[in-house]
């Protein structure tokens, strides 16, 4: 149903939750498209080169130097109009485009937050730093690795690093 992706609907569901789950926001079509572009970019992608990222793991980096079809979802004026609410400014950096393809048996990643790579303390009503968007090309389940979301974890307090990463990765 178009009718739910309203920023009415969407913006309560982020500020609850943390997430909201848009279903069937890109056409079958440019789905498709993305899913042929993925699958062809995996070939030649590289597994993992730390703990973090996983053995098994194929991290695709730079995505808009390599395919169009994500160009009309970042320009989208629902999107940017969320994250000009969630921000508070129409100003933000679009800084990682990645594909992630987990591989079999690979080893879980621990609890943490895209932002806790910036030492800036989380206290209560902070202003966010991150905002992501997956788009699931996949049904997301716990036997192929998706993404396990923390219902609430956005209004957890934390020093503002990921120590797992801090102290295994770097």
């Amino acid at each position: 149903n178009k009718n739910q992706f309203t920023i009415q609907n969407i913006l309560p569901s982020l500020d609850y939750h943390g997430y909201c789950i848009l279903e069937n926001f890109l056409s079958n079509d440019n789905l498709s498209r993305l899913k042929n572009d993925m699958s062809r970019l995996l070939k030649t992608t590289p597994f993992g080169r730390n703990r973090f990222e996983g053995a098994k793991t194929q991290r695709c980096y730079s995505l808009f130097q390599k395919t169009r079809e994500l160009d009309e979802l970042v320009v989208n004026p629902l999107i940017l109009e969320i994250l000009e609410e969630i921000f508070g400014t129409e100003h933000c950096l679009l800084s990682s485009t990645v594909a992630i393809n987990i591989g079999t048996n690979e080893g879980l990643q621990v609890p943490h937050r895209d932002d806790g790579k910036y030492p800036v303390p989380r206290v209560p009503n902070s202003p966010e730093l991150v905002m992501n968007m997956i788009v699931a090309v996949d049904s997301f389940t716990k036997e192929n690795g998706g993404t396990v979301l923390y219902e609430g974890s956005h209004h957890w307090q934390y020093e503002g690093e990921n120590k797992y990463a801090t102290t295994n990765v770097l």
